[in-house]
């Protein structure tokens, strides 16, 4: 059901959008309220967005 260019666009930016998704429940847990959840959430969200900016400058080298 989903249309060929989109399914390969998904399929090859996976990893990215799944760190990504990642670095935003960080962001969402961070701002449950609290020093602990603040943060367990800026944690999670560091590590999140450093893996995606890791994926994303691996991007243009993935073959096929």
């Amino acid at each position: 059901m989903i249309r060929p260019r989109l399914q390969a666009l998904l399929r090859e930016n996976a990893e990215l959008l799944i760190y990504a998704a990642v670095a935003l429940f960080g962001l969402w847990v961070a701002f449950w309220g609290g020093w602990f959840f603040a943060v367990l959430g800026g944690g999670v969200a560091a590590v999140g967005a450093s893996l995606a900016l890791g994926a994303l400058r691996r991007g243009p080298f993935r073959r096929p």
